[in-house]
Formats: structure tokens, sequence, C-alpha cells
């Protein structure tokens, strides 16, 4: 197929302006005589129309459209011709956009499988994505000053849309039209570093291509709908930051000189005054950390307490040895043992919320009615990840802490609703563990409609709980399954302690079964868990967990043997004071090819994290699409829209008011999930359950009416959002 590069440029994107107006959209392709270009502009509306119509009504079906950063370009025009979305849709499924920033993430995954830094001798190199990077590393030539100065025509061509094209600039008019060019050799070189993958290791780097270009643009659909803020709501979590800030509730810090109170400016007592006459005062000075004291204090904790080892810094010329660190690793792993680190840690948090959560809701120091999470198409393991960006109101939707989640509310009028996995990690594990061998535990009672946290539980309260043993073997339970049973029991027991027992086995199963089958040693496990969950385990409890799991799934054993022996990348290992340890590579359901990694991360990848990655984002492309594409006659099409997808959840907003429309589309983006993920676990029943509020809440169970239909789950008055945060040992893993 002949190649197509194509470019637009914008008004600047802004507050409400995720998706910006076109300027104009600028094409090069091969003619046979050399790189033909045309530049087309709003102020010629029809010879712009008829330029991208182009691309996308069929008269260009044998081209492949490049560009550089797709979901942008791709929502350009889409927001220019809106009747253009179902032909963009029909161009992506069947291949035919390509997008160089994609491109060259895969490459650089499937060789060497790090995405964010590249290896030269005993250096690395930080890996950019720009278009300023990839023109610099494939053709040799620097265009950074034509982007990055302040009259760069990239930042002003706004100016332009009244004028026909033939009146700008000639910079202006090669500026736009030399980006289109320099995407097509850049496409031939990433095509020749492909060619040289599948001739030398037999990898096609670019085997899930056109699916991440579909889930990117449809991500960035997402990203330009956004979410509502309740400014009430933010007020009232900033009047509670501040009243916890104050210095009684951080007496610890202050006793022993940790932190430093904030100093008033106050007139010197000499008297000194200025020439008007007024004292001269000294400057004010805003409370701060001593980290020398701070420092002090974890030498000190940890030579008085058992098991503590303390973290040290990178080491340097200056500091050979490194230095203690007071970082939040060491932190998350030994607050809960010493009332003064628990209070450093916990004020923290709440500076977390100071400096990033709440500043996030705001734009020119105003809270936005609306902002937007922002999202990464391509992490290592397969996965997306959020992040918050500076053109525009947004934030992580991925990383928001609990309190903050009652901020973020549905329109007026509107509901969210909430669909996510149940188990969706555990049962792309138990697929590859039946696909392995043919057999699988977890299989079983997955498909069974068995909680296998629950499962996983009663197996570890029978061995380290000698009262629930001897409560068993009374009952005549002796095999897994009667365990189980009698676990359940205790549920719904009329007994507080009981329920209390149960939900504290519950809980500590979710570390074991998530943790362990990605292949955590116990000493990482002590630090996973707490991090993660909340729960605290010794070394030796740590050690009969993974025993007591190991027994409850037998199939793990065999699954983490297969990793060792099935998974080494022949092509890369990693280099060590000692020499060097081999790293290990994986392909994905879908054809993704990830090199370089950790036995670990190969533990993780290959059964948890990429298998559901992939399932979960194809029901984002699906989701989207049929919310935006009418060509697929779907109820969810100008009804349902999508706002936020965090790993296993999507979050989207539905009119309020006709409960049976509501519960129609529930079934539809629920069947779409199941069906999406059913396509990386064929012999694992895929779940979804959905509840319906007003207001972003992670803990909220689904509420029912006599006819069965989901209804709204209410806010339970003033403490939503306490009850969260209190809640958050138990939110399962994102």
């Amino acid at each position: 197929m002949e190649l197509l590069a194509f470019d637009t440029e914008t008004h600047l994107m802004g507050f409400c302006n995720v998706i910006p107006q076109i300027v104009c959209c600028s094409m090069a392709f091969n003619d046979g005589e050399g790189v033909a270009t045309s530049l087309t502009a709003v102020a010629g509306r029809e010879a712009l129309d008829a330029s991208i119509s182009s691309m996308f009504d069929g008269q260009t079906d044998d081209f492949i459209k490049v560009a550089h950063n797709a979901k942008f370009d791709l929502g350009v025009c889409y927001r220019f011709k809106p009747e253009l979305i179902s032909g963009i849709f029909k161009e992506i499924e069947e291949g035919r956009v390509h997008c160089t920033v994609i491109r060259e993430k895969l490459l650089h995954l499937s060789s060497h499988g790090d995405l964010r830094f590249i290896r030269r001798g005993n250096f690395k190199s930080p890996i950019k994505y720009s278009l300023v990077e990839l023109v610099m590393h494939y053709l040799n030539i620097d265009i950074k000053k034509d982007k990055d100065s302040s009259d760069a025509w990239r930042l002003n061509y706004s100016a332009l849309e009244d004028q026909p094209v033939e009146d700008w600039p000639q910079e202006a008019q090669d500026y736009a039209v030399d980006d289109a060019k320099y995407l097509l050799p850049i496409w031939h070189m990433q095509e020749e570093k492909r060619q040289l993958l599948i001739t030398e290791r037999g990898i096609d780097p670019f085997a899930t291509l056109s699916f991440r270009v579909g889930v990117d643009f449809c991500l960035n659909l997402m990203t330009a709908w956004g979410i509502s803020i309740d400014p009430g709501e933010k007020a009232k979590i900033e009047a509670e930051i501040a009243q916890q800030l104050t210095p009684e509730h951080l007496n610890l810090l202050i006793e022993n000189e940790i932190l430093r109170p904030a100093v008033a400016g106050a007139p010197y007592k000499s008297g000194a005054k200025n020439e008007d006459g007024t004292p001269k005062m000294k400057k004010a000075k805003p409370e701060s950390i001593n980290k020398k004291k701070l420092v002090a204090y974890i030498e000190a904790f940890a030579a008085r307490t058992e098991g503590v080892v303390i973290r040290k810094t990178k080491k340097s010329e200056k500091f050979p040895d490194g230095q203690t660190s007071a970082g939040a690793e060491f932190m998350e792993d030994y607050w809960h043992l010493d009332p003064v680190l628990e209070q450093f840690r916990h004020r923290q948090s709440l500076q977390q919320m100071v400096t990033t959560e709440i500043p996030r809701m705001n734009w020119n120091d105003v809270t936005s009615p609306i902002v937007h999470p922002c999202y990464d198409v391509l992490k290592e393991t397969g996965r997306t990840s959020s992040f918050a960006d500076k053109l525009y109101p947004s934030y992580n939707c991925q990383n928001v802490q609990p309190r903050a989640r009652a901020c973020y509310v549905a329109r007026e009028g509107h509901v969210f609703l909430s669909s996510d996995y149940n188990q969706m990690e555990l049962g792309t594990t138990a697929q590859k563990a039946y696909d392995l061998f043919g057999a699988s535990v977890m299989r079983d009672k997955i498909n069974a409609g068995i909680d296998l946290h629950e499962y996983l539980g009663s197996q570890l309260a029978y061995n380290l709980e000698s009262a629930f043993s001897e409560t068993c073997a009374e009952q005549g339970a002796t095999d897994a399954d009667q365990i189980f049973e009698a676990f359940v029991k205790c549920k719904s027991d009329d007994n507080d302690a009981v329920r209390a027992f149960f939900k504290h086995y519950r809980t500590f199963a979710k570390p074991t079964g998530l943790g362990y089958p990605g292949g955590l040693g116990p000493k990482t496990f002590i630090q996973y868990a707490k991090a993660t969950f909340g729960v605290v385990v010794t070394k030796e409890i740590a050690e009969a967990l993974r025993t007591i799991w190991r027994n409850t799934f037998p199939e793990m054993v065999q699954y983490h043997n297969w990793i060792n022996e099935s998974c080494v990348d022949p092509h890369n290992v990693e280099k060590t004071e000692d020499g060097e340890r081999k790293l290990y590579a994986y392909r994905t359901p879908m054809g993704l090819y990830r090199a370089g990694c950790t036995y670990c991360a190969a533990a993780n990848g290959v059964a948890l994290q990429s298998p559901s990655a992939e399932g979960a984002t194809l029901a984002v492309f699906n989701i989207v699409r049929a919310c935006y594409d009418p060509a697929m006659n779907n109820i969810l099409y100008a009804t349902f829209r999508p706002i936020m997808f965090i790993h296993d959840e999507f979050v989207g907003e539905l009119p309020d008011g006709d409960i049976d429309l509501i519960n129609a589309c529930k079934d539809e983006v629920e069947h779409i999930m199941i069906e999406c993920m059913r396509t990386v676990t064929p012999d694992v029943e895929p779940r979804v359950e959905s509840v319906l509020t007003r207001r972003w809440d992670k803990f909220a169970d689904p509420t029912h009416d006599a006819q069965g239909r989901l209804v709204v789950t209410e806010e339970k008055g003033e403490d939503h959002g306490k009850e969260a945060q209190e809640s958050q040992v138990e939110a399962a893993v994102a």
C-alpha cells in the first residue's frame, strides 16, 4: 500500500478545548516522481473538507494514513467534521491508520523492553517520542527551534485562520507541510527496524499497532469529555486538610524538631525602620521539614527496632556509602511501627492533596467546572496509564486519593455508571494455567462462581488459626471445599467477632493471591502487602502464606517453573556488578512482544497484567465506538459517555430518570466488557459488576429496586469520602 502522511495545525489547546479547532491540514505522499504535498486551510473550507474527507470516506483505501500522535489529528478531524467518525473508526479497524509514536514505542518494547530509557554502554539515556526527537534520531535534522520558540508558527496558526493559504507567509506554509513530509522517511526507517526484528528474531513488533491506535483515539475522546467538579466538596476538603495540618495535630513532629513550624514576619528587635517610618520586618518563614532531624530519627528508630532495614540513596563521590533515605518507600514499610513516622506519613499524604490533588481541580486559580483525565496508551505490560497535563485542567484518574474522589460528580441531570471486572487478573491467570497445563483450580473455582479471595482466605484461616481448624474438624469439614463452606458462613454470622474474622482473612488473601502469582519472594511480598493493602506480615507469616497459596493452587508452581524455563530472553541480559543476569520475554494473547524484563515482571505480565490489559482495553475501544459511531446502531450511541478508564473499571455518564434506559445501557456495557474479556479468557467466565452513583465512589455497593433493576446508590450523608478513606485497604488492586 502507498503512504499518505498527514498533520493538522490548530488553535491552542486549553480550557474546554482539549480537541482544538483546526486551522489547516497538510498531506505528503509519493507520486512516483517524488514527494507531493498539499496544504488546505479553514479559510478555504471546501478544499479542507474535501482533503480531510478523502482520508475517511473510502477514496484513499489503498493508502496507509500516517500521523505523529495520531489520536490528536484524528480528534481534530472528527471535531471539524463529526459525520466522518464512522469512517475514522473503519480506517483504524482495517489497519490503515499508523501512528509514529506508537510504532516507536512498540519497536523499543519488542527489542529491549524499556519504554523510558535506552542503554548505551554504561549509561542510560531517556527515550523521547516527540516529532522533534524522531526527526533528529532518524533524519539527523534539528527542528527544535522551529517548535519551541515563542514565535513558532505552531503556536500562532489561529492568526491565519481567516486568510487563504496562498496569502500565508512562506514560513507558515513550509512549517505545516514539513511536518507531514518528515513522516514519510520516518515511517520507512521504522519499517526497516520492524523487518529486521522479523528476520532476526521472528518478532513482528507491530502486531498490535492498529489496536493500540484505536484505543489511543478512544481514550482521547474520553479525555475530551471530562468529568465535573463539585466546588462545595472541594472547599470542604480544603478546610479539613487545613485543620489537620495545624500544629496541634503535628505535635510529635514538632516535639522531635522534624517539623519547623511557620514563623510569621515580625519587626526587628533593634527597632529599625524603613524610609517611610514603618518598622522593618523580618521575612516570614513557611513551615518546613528538618531533613537532618528526620534522618537522625530514622536511624535511631532502626537501631532500637528489630527487623528495620534502612534504605540508602545511590552511592556518589561525596557519599560513597550512600545516605539514609527518608523516602516514601521507607515510610510505607515502617510507618505503622512508630507514632512519629505515622504522623509524618499522614502529613505527607495531606501535603499531596494540597500540592497535587486540589490544584488539579483548578484552572488559573479558579475551580474548573470540568477536568480531563489524560492517558498514555502503552506501558511495558500493555497497560495504559493516566497523567495530568499542563495544557488544560486535568488529573490522573488512575491515582486519585480516596478522599478526593468525592469532588468528582456527574453533570447535572446525569448519573455515573461504574462497571468493573470481578477478579480480572485472577481470571487471566487461571486461563494461562489452563492453556499451559490443561487444568487449573483457579479456573474451576471462578467458573463455579466462587470468589477466589474468599476461597484462599478460607485456606489461610484453616492453616493459621487453630480455633477455626478445630471448628472445621468438629463439623467434619476436612477437604478444601468443605473448609471454604465453613468459612463463608462466617460472613453472615450474628457475632461481630466472627464476621471480623472472615473480613480479616479475606483481606489477607488479596495480597497473597495477587502478589505471589507475580513471582514475589517473601521479603518483597512484605513490602507489597503493606504498600498495596495495608496488610502487615512478618517474614515467617509471608513464607507460610506462600506455602498455603501454592498448596491451594498447585498449578502456580508449574507456572513459575514454566516462566523460568520457557521465557528466557535470548537477546537481552542485565549487566550487574557480578556479571550478567538473565532476562525474560513473552508474547501476549494479541501478539504484543515484551523483551528484556525481570523474572517477576514476566511472571506478573504473562498471566496477570498483560492479558487483562488487552481484554479491558479492547472493551475501551468497543464501548467508546458504540457511544460515538452511529454505524454501530448501538443503544449506547449519544446516550452513554465514558469518562474514565481505571484498568478494570469504566466510569461514564447516563441521563438520569429513565430507569429502564439506564439498565438497558448498563446491560450493554457489561455485555461488551464480558465479550471482550472472553477473547483472552475463553475458558474462564468473566464477570462484571455495576453501580450507579451521583459522585465518584469506588466503594459504593450496588442498589436494586423491587423489580431487580439497578438504581442509584445514594450518598451516606456527610461521611462520603471518609468511609472510602477508611476502607482503602479493602480496595482490589487497580
